[in-house]
């Protein structure tokens, strides 16, 4: 099938807000072309390059901002995915989810898968297996950009907040190696933190800056997995891997509203607002079970 026989659809560049509609799209029986706004840091990409079976091609647009975007969203006038006829066409189902509505109730006559089948290479797999080789109980961490975490809006973790919910963990198992995650716009806060970690003795494991389809291999393999509100969250359990997903009040509204309700309803996914170190490891210690399940 050529290129200019399939459907194109522009939607937002996050790897999060994309996820959300691949949990729908990969229903929908098609291959499409994909635009983007070409707004930093331009990591949608990554996203169309692991999903081979349900990306033809993929493209950024010039000028094109997320309120554009979100006015033109073909859902606000056609609320089923049978009555999408359009050749071309905006896509977006953030407003839905940042609303508190069900992903099931996004184009409900599409079925809502809640995994995603990544296309990674043979490379990647072992580059990460050599990188995450030893006999550790790997724990993931992302703690985004210092200018994010700090941001109003989401009110986030600094390296301080970051290094106390560390030495809590490693407090109750010395078999623990954290894995610092993040692009290379991250590594400011990530630096900050390791640098920490390091004057703590406490073992890290440095990947910030690694390609996106590593990463995927890197969540794989993790025991567990923390961090701010952003798609690496959403992949990880996309793999159907544990872990938390922080947010700030600005999106509190998506708490809850894209995972499988299995998984959230056993605490496979714990989705809140930051809050304070001590209180999210005395989940993750006594509800979770976390070290119970490490032994």
């Amino acid at each position: 099938m050529s290129k200019n026989s399939l459907r194109t659809i522009t939607i937002p560049a996050g790897i999060g807000d994309q996820l959300w509609l691949w949990s729908k799209l990969q229903n929908a029986g098609e291959k499409f072309n994909i635009r983007m706004p070409d707004g930093q840091p331009q990591r949608g990409h990554q996203v169309c390059e692991l999903l081979p079976n349900l990306v033809s091609s993929f493209e950024y647009v010039p000028k094109l901002g997320y309120k554009k975007l979100s006015d033109g969203n073909i859902q606000n006038k056609k609320n089923e995915w049978k009555k999408i006829n359009e050749k071309e066409f905006f896509l977006s189902a953030n407003s839905w989810l940042e609303s508190g509505k069900r992903i099931e109730g996004f184009l409900p006559d599409l079925p809502t898968s809640y995994t995603l089948d990544f296309a990674t290479s043979e490379e990647d797999k072992m580059a990460v297996a050599s990188l995450l080789s030893q006999k550790k109980h790997y724990i993931g961490i992302y703690t985004s950009a210092y200018s994010n975490a700090r941001h109003q809006h989401y009110n986030g973790w600094g390296p301080d907040e970051w290094l106390q919910f560390c030495k809590l963990l490693y407090s109750q198992d010395q078999d623990v190696d954290f894995v610092i995650i993040g692009a290379k716009y991250d590594e400011d806060l990530a630096e900050l933190l390791m640098a920490q970690l390091k004057a703590s003795d406490i073992p890290f494991t440095n990947t910030i800056g690694e390609p996106l389809s590593m990463v995927v291999e890197i969540l794989k393999r993790l025991k567990y997995f923390v961090g701010f509100p952003s798609g690496l969250s959403i992949i990880n359990e996309m793999l159907g891997k544990d872990g938390v997903m922080f947010y700030g009040h600005k999106v509190a509204g998506l708490i809850n509203t894209w995972a499988d309700p299995e998984r959230i309803k056993a605490g496979n996914i714990k989705e809140c607002l930051f809050c304070d170190p001590a209180r999210i490891f005395d989940w993750i210690k006594n509800d979770y079970q976390l070290f119970k399940k490490l032994l």
